[in-house]
Order: structure tokens, then sequence, then C-alpha cells
């Protein structure tokens, strides 16, 4: 259902127009964003604000649009091996980009195939602190034949090569790479988007002006403005006040009082951000399955939606959305709510219970403590649940809310340091199903998004034929083996799917929201304020 309604598009969609096509408006389209980025260089940067904004700074080779299919940006065509893009070269694969010709970044310097060689040695470069190098790692080389060819040339075959380079530095800017993660651009970014950074006042916005030169045209809207409102009420009142033209990710309680109120459009969107709750596997308690598969059976999807989310989401059994050529509908219900199978699991894992009620092995209660985001008030009221609900089978649980950017910040936050025992978070699920980046061994923190600290040669090994498969069918079965491996391990527990719920001022015109990652900034180039 929710992959049916992401094909169909979202209510209210508008036909795209060029945004060249109605008059420039000087008064600037104000957006809210829940979140503050700790930077605006995606490739330093885990944050969800990180990568929606720098969507107005930075272009990339090719890019998902609002339906989630690949879409040109930098490059002219999305190379594939039916056009003669994609390759096989001995045992490795050639994928061939031809850049558009005439981009600019934004001081006026050519962008040029060098670009994008230069993006890839920074993130390859071991004394800059990326996020992941997954992928990245794959490629051979990278060749220059002229100013406007990209030939990455990988060691083996690589499936999801499309989302390698969603955002190209300029290798004019970048320096000295060993002091790269601590210069000014990572902030004020010197880009080829639709857009340049004006001012950034941290804790409070980040205004940015059109670019003259952008490659599709200058955009309609000549300033745009990001408000950072980190308290979702306080965002709604302003919305309701008439101070923004976009509120994005309203809370799902909010939905009945906007599709009454909205003066513009409200947007009701499947996503592909999927709410669920970590275990760090580096921490004694929750190194035991029998401990996680007991949470599990703790959890009851149903009613955290109808008490903590509003009751619009649906029940989360993995990473991929029903309906993705890679779900697989056998892992559903694997652990379903079940207070008294969970009690015998701790009781086989030696917990039992203590004279206060809450369990003990040896000398050590269990009392465990879940971080989450003080962004997001559905995530408060999910764990107040949980603590009422887990201390009647013996575990005691502290709630630790923090700004997002302690949470997923890097290299320091809690996620990439490993310093919680559980996290009640959010991630994004990528057209491509791989998913490396999360699971593989050595994708642990700082080398990558493994925040739960999984091991598993299995699902090492189904990665890596998940990598290396092009068929459709072989690579089905390899991804079905893979969330069969994940439900029974349970590094995490999968919650919920959200939607995206977002509302437009009676101005704004042009806006697609999009489900993923790339943010609803996609195509901020095409949007206009009306009167």
């Amino acid at each position: 259902m929710l992959l049916a309604l992401l094909l169909a598009g979202c209510a209210g969609r508008e036909p795209a127009t060029h945004a060249t096509s109605t008059p420039r408006s000087t008064r600037p389209a104000v957006i809210q964003f829940l979140q503050e980025p700790d930077s605006l260089n995606p490739y330093l940067s885990p944050m969800g604000a990180t990568s929606s904004l720098a969507a107005l700074f930075y272009s990339g080779l090719v890019i998902p649009d609002d339906r989630g299919e690949w879409v040109p940006d930098l490059a002219e065509t999305v190379p594939t091996p039916a056009n003669g893009g994609v390759k096989r070269e001995g045992g490795g694969m050639r994928v061939t980009y031809k850049l558009r010709p005439g981009v600019t970044w934004h001081d006026g310097r050519p962008l040029t195939a060098d670009d994008v060689r230069a993006s890839w040695a920074l993130v390859m470069d071991p004394r800059f602190p990326a996020i992941s190098r997954a992928g990245y790692d794959e490629i051979a080389g990278i060749d220059a034949p002229d100013p406007r060819t990209v030939v990455v040339r990988f060691k083996r075959t690589y499936a999801p090569y499309l989302e390698l380079f969603p955002y190209v530095l300029p290798k004019h800017v970048l320096g000295d790479r060993h002091e790269a993660a601590r210069q000014p651009w990572n902030r004020a970014p010197i880009g080829s988007g639709p857009f340049k950074l004006e001012r950034w006042v941290s804790g409070d916005r980040l205004t940015a002006t059109a670019n003259p030169r952008y490659f599709r045209g200058a955009p309609a809207i000549a300033r745009l403005e990001a408000r950072f409102v980190s308290n979702e009420a306080t965002a709604f009142q302003l919305w309701r006040l008439g101070e923004l033209d976009l509120l994005q990710g309203a809370p799902p309680t909010a939905h009945d009082a906007l599709q009454r109120e909205a003066p513009g459009r409200v947007f009701v969107t499947p996503t592909g951000t999927w709410e669920h709750l970590v275990f760090n596997l580096a921490q004694p308690a929750v190194a035991d399955v029998r401990v996680r598969r007991a949470i599990a059976h703790l959890v009851d999807r149903q009613q955290l939606n109808a008490r903590a989310y509003g009751g619009i989401l649906q029940p989360a059994w993995s990473e991929q959305l029903p309906g993705h050529w890679a779900y697989d509908a056998r892992v559903e219900h694997r652990w379903p709510p079940d207070p008294a199978a969970a009690r015998r699991l701790l009781d086989e894992a030696g917990w039992v219970p203590g004279p206060d009620g809450v369990r003990r092995r040896g000398d050590q209660r269990l009392a465990l403590s879940l971080v989450t985001t003080s962004d997001r008030p559905a995530r408060a009221l999910a764990a107040q649940l949980w603590r009422r609900q887990w201390r009647d089978a013996g575990i005691d649980l502290a709630i630790d809310k923090q700004p997002a950017s302690v949470v997923f910040g890097a290299p320091n936050g809690r996620l990439a340091t490993g310093s919680f025992d559980l996290a009640l978070v959010a991630s994004v699920s990528r057209p491509d199903p791989d998913s490396s980046f999360r699971w593989r061994s050595d994708q642990i923190p700082p080398a990558g998004q493994n925040r739960a600290r999984y091991k598993s040669a299995r699902v090492d090994r189904l990665l890596e034929e998940g990598l290396r498969t092009i068929e459709p069918a072989r690579r089905k079965r390899v991804y079905h083996d893979l969330a069969a491996q994940l439900s029974l391990d349970l590094p995490v527990v999968p919650l919920l799917y959200w939607v995206g719920i977002d509302a437009t001022s009676a101005r704004l015109r042009g806006f697609r929201p999009n489900p993923t990652i790339r943010g609803n900034l996609w195509n901020a180039w095409e949007w206009h304020l009306e009167p």
C-alpha cells in the first residue's frame, strides 16, 4: 500500500514548471526544520537536515526524484547497461557519465570531471572522517578523458552504483584534505546548486539566495530562509500564525488540525523513513540475543502507533517498504507482542527477578538507558510507555532525551561513540536495498553507520553477494535471506514507517515532497511565490 501511494504521487501534486516562468519575488520563502545540522557537508554529517539542506547548495551526478526514480542532475543521462553507460570490464565494471555543458560553481569556476574525482579522493582519504566509504571503496579509479566525461572504474561488479556521488564537491575549495573536516566550507559551501548560502545564525536560521548561474536557470524565489525550530508544537504554532511557507514533518497528531486549517495544501506522503529501536551490542546486557528478543516481544506496534504516534503510521518489520521488490513478508510478526514469552527468554538468559522487581544476574541489575531525540514528542511518549510496560517484565528503563545533533553528530555523537544501551531513532531506506553501510562488520563507527556494533559473518557474505549481483531474481533471494537473518539476530527492532506530513502556505507553489534521503528541497529551483 505504501509503495502504491508513493508511485501514485502525493495528494495535491502539481505539474512541474520551470521556475523562471514566474516573476521573481523578493520576499523569502520560510521553511521550518526540526533539526539544525552540525555541518553542510553531506559526506561529513549523517544528519537528515544536512542532506536535505545540501540539496540547495550542491548538485549530484544523478538524484532520486519525488517518485524514488533516478533522474539526471549534473549528468545528461542516467547510465544503465541498456544505454551503454554501464559495461562489464574483466572482473570489474565501468560506468560513464557525460556532464552537462556550462555548469559552474557559485564562484564562477567551471565544474569538471576533476571535481568528481576530487570528491572521491576526499571520501577515501583516511584522514577525513567520512560518515561512510561504502561503495566508494569499490572504485579502482576515476578517469577524466575530457572535462565533461567521468569514467568510474569499479574493481568488481557494484549493483548500487547510482547511489554514489549524490553531491559533487569543488576541487579548488577542498584544499588540504588532512584539514578538510575543519575547513570553513563545511558550514559555508561553495556549490553548484540553485542557491548560495547568505548567512547561518546558529540556533536560529539559515538564509540562502538564488544562484543566477544555476544550470537549470535562476530560481524564481530570490531568497530562502530555513528556520530551526526544535519543538514540534512551537513549529505548529508558527505555521498557524502564518510565519512559515513550509511546515515539514508535522507530527501525526497534528494531521486533522492541518486538514481543517491549512491555507495552502497538506501533503501526506509515504516515506522510506522507518522508526526503530537500536541495540548497542557492545553493551553486555543487550549483547545476548535472548534479551533483544525479549524486548522485541514487549513491543506492541499497533498500541505504540495509537498511543504515541497519532495512529496514522504503519507497522514496520523490515528496513524495506512493503511493495519494494526486496521486501520479504515472511519476517512480519516474527516477534509478536507476548510479555509471557519475554519473561521466559529473560529467565533463560539468567536474569531473575530481584527484591525490587528489577531482574538481576549476579550483582548486575537489568537497568538500561534509552537515548532518543528531544525534537519529537512522540518518541518521549513511546519511551514512557515502554518504561511502564518493561518494568512489569523486570527491566528498569531510563530515558535520555538529547538534541538531534548530540544523538547523531559525528564524530562525537552518542550513536557514533556508542554511548547508549538502546536508541529510539529513525533511518531512511534508499532506492537500492544495499545497506552495507548499516550492517557490515567493518562499518562500525567511525568507519560507517553500523551503530548497533553488529557483526555477522553470514550477513557480511550476503551483503557482498548482493553488491555483486545484477540479475534481479537472484538479487531478490539474497535480500530475502538478509532480512530473515536480521530478524533473527535483531540488531534493531523495526517499529513504524513514517509518513511525511507537510503543509504549505497559500503563496508557495511548486512544492513536491520527496520521501527519499534527498529531502523536500530537491526541487526548490522550481518553487515560486504567489502574491
